[in-house]
């Protein structure tokens, strides 16, 4: 007890230690794609950016002139707002995707230089371009941003080191959640709304999430599906589901566990139940693991990955499979497969994976806007 006792302050001070480090570091990334993107997109064109060497300016802040960063000054300007925007780099770059070797710092007209954390950075240019854009300045980004670096910041924080995956299968799932940080030129590449931090920590790929998926058996009758294969969506599912589910013949859709969630709060979904009409099997079987994508779930003893709605906006959309999209997934497989032997003679290295069938619930007797809810959010290719 004494013993547990003493540990607990300094698993605290661990704790603590690592939660200031992981603020640090998604701030850090945070501000560098904000940055890429908008040099990228708007001051590469408009003829905003030039470099320079950090001893060329009297004015630019003695904290920047006298850093031991070697590189070229970047320095940006916001014509509209006349803000001023600085910071060494490593060289410049064609791409716009530069690396960046020490703070940042602004000059707002009527004031001194001051350093730049992404809030700040995020604020100076969606004013600029709400000031470009003659709009008002765009709080949902702001906040999807906000959403983006919190999520990086539980990611960092609670990320452990994945053992070495000697396993081909192992390795690929290894690859799928090692994108901690998101694509370099997206504003927000990791923003999750609708996701809990408890959301975040269990179905995250990047925290390694593995889980079950959670099961619901409906009546043939009530299933939308279609396929490019020899047997029906249905079918695949039954044979890669867990023995004794639904015995007495109903089909088994699987759905994301958040996803259950938000399926037992429609209407439709809990009249349906009631009546009997469909079962809530709940969480069962082996455990899947999470893409990269988050709502593409991947186990090594399924030939097939099961891309599954999930009513959570993820970078900039809502993943949910509205029907249109399941539709036009099989379109596009069908045509990929017409050209398929064609690609195969030029690129013999190169592999599609394509989307050869989906399946939903369709409950045609509910009202519309209950229907179209329910075939969304059963959607799985």
């Amino acid at each position: 007890m004494t013993t547990q006792a003493l540990k607990r302050p300094n698993d605290l001070d661990g704790a603590a230690t690592r939660l200031l480090a992981a603020v640090a570091e998604a701030d850090r990334h945070c501000l560098e794609n904000l940055l890429n993107c908008y040099c990228r997109e708007v001051a590469m064109p408009g003829g905003q950016l030039s470099f320079g060497s950090r001893f060329g300016q009297n004015d630019w802040p003695l904290a920047l002139r006298v850093a031991q960063h070697e590189g070229p000054v970047m320095h940006l300007l916001l014509p509209n707002s006349h803000v001023r925007v600085i910071g060494v780099v490593e060289r410049p770059a064609a791409s716009g995707c530069y690396r960046y070797r020490g703070p940042f710092f602004a000059r707002i007209p009527g004031q001194g230089w001051s350093p730049l954390d992404w809030t700040a950075l995020a604020r100076l240019l969606l004013g600029e371009l709400a000031l470009e854009c003659g709009a008002p300045f765009n709080e949902e980004l702001y906040a999807q941003i906000a959403n983006s670096v919190e999520t990086v910041t539980t990611i960092v924080a609670n990320r452990r080191t994945p053992a070495a995956a000697p396993d081909p299968l192992a390795a690929y799932i290894a690859s799928e959640q090692a994108l901690v940080f998101g694509h370099t030129f997206h504003p927000t590449p990791k923003s999750r709304e609708g996701f809990s931090e408890e959301d975040i920590r269990r179905y995250s790929p990047e925290l390694q999430a593995r889980f079950p998926l959670h099961y619901f058996a409906v009546r043939e009758e009530d299933l939308k599906q279609a396929s490019l294969l020899a047997d029906a969506p249905a079918a695949l599912i039954r044979a890669q589901a867990p023995g004794g589910l639904a015995d007495d013949g109903s089909a088994l859709l699987p759905v994301h566990p958040w996803q259950a969630r938000y399926l037992l709060q429609q209407p439709a979904v809990r009249a349906a139940l009631r009546t009997g009409r469909m079962q809530d099997l709940g969480p069962q079987g082996a455990d899947y693991a999470a893409t990269s994508s988050i709502r593409t779930l991947f186990h090594p003893d399924n030939p097939y990955f099961y891309k599954l709605s999930l009513q959570v906006r993820i970078t900039n959309c809502v993943r949910k499979n509205a029907y249109y999209e399941l539709e036009g997934a099989l379109e596009v497989s069908r045509l990929l497969r017409d050209i398929q032997p064609d690609l195969a003679m030029k690129f013999p290295d190169l592999c599609l994976l394509s989307e050869p069938g989906f399946i939903t619930l369709d409950l045609a007797d509910a009202e519309s806007q209950q229907r179209v809810a329910v075939q969304e959010g059963f959607g799985l290719i």
